[in-house]
């Protein structure tokens, strides 16, 4: 271990736990994901550390503007998370309730405004299907179709705490604050696609509250609960703390 002087005492925030540290300036960010992953079991590589923006790997905590204070956002999931595609994650009772139950006693795809969109059949550029569960990829999901039956490209942000949803001739993104819970469907005539859909708080949602995504591949549905469930409870936590006025 470094002298005193050369190292800094921070906090690593994840979900409800915190981690402190008290490391090396000269510390890089991809060493410090390894210490993380013996504390929580996320592997480096499904790792996102945020202060103040996006944590690069190669810089040393120095490099960061980590200082002795300095509370870190960790953002991931665990392999036994994604591996486990039956089960989201546990987060703020408001993400799961009475409401998500009744959806899923009725299949919602086949709901007449569903069937429209699903009559349309797997994009020709939809990612193909994989056989196990996997983590988000670094950009955008490509070949998912919108309500109006147009292809668009979309992006969790887990940083932003935003998903980012771009069509060829418009962009907008959904905060992840607003996303009270994520639910999702298989479709049954296209096997390895799922609806998903998002509940939204009333000062992003749509007409119903909801937001729906056709056509995305099931091995990405526990990633995107996963993430977002994390994103949310985070942002709760972070809200919850702020002194009262």
């Amino acid at each position: 271990m470094a002298a005193e002087a050369d190292a800094v005492a921070f906090k690593v925030t994840f979900k409800r736990d915190v981690h402190e540290f008290e490391l090396p300036l000269s510390t890089t960010v991809a060493a410090l994901k390894v210490l993380l992953q013996e504390k929580t079991g996320i592997l480096p590589d499904m790792q996102k550390l945020s202060f103040k923006g996006k944590l690069n790997d190669e810089k040393t905590l120095e490099e960061s503007k980590i200082k002795k204070g300095s509370k870190i956002l960790l953002i991931g999931s665990t392999k036994a998370d994604v591996l486990n595609a039956g089960v989201v994650a546990e987060t703020a009772a408001t993400l799961q309730g009475d409401k998500m139950d009744a959806m899923t006693k009725e299949k919602i795809q086949t709901e007449p405004m569903h069937k429209k969109v699903i009559a349309n059949g797997v994009p020709d550029d939809a990612e193909p299907v994989q056989a196990f569960p996997a983590p988000l990829p670094a950009g955008a999901i490509k070949g998912i179709l919108n309500k109006y039956k147009k292809k668009v490209r979309v992006n969790f942000d887990a940083m932003g705490a935003r998903v980012m949803i771009s069509s060829s001739d418009n962009s907008h993104s959904i905060s992840m604050g607003s996303i009270t819970a994520v639910n999702s469907e298989a479709l049954d005539d296209h096997p390895g696609y799922s609806i998903l859909w998002f509940e939204l708080t009333d000062k992003e949602s749509s007409a119903t509250g909801e937001y729906f995504l056709y056509f995305v591949p099931n091995h990405y549905v526990n990633a995107i609960k996963q993430t977002i469930t994390s994103v949310y409870a985070q942002l709760q936590m972070m809200e919850a703390a702020k002194p009262k006025k």
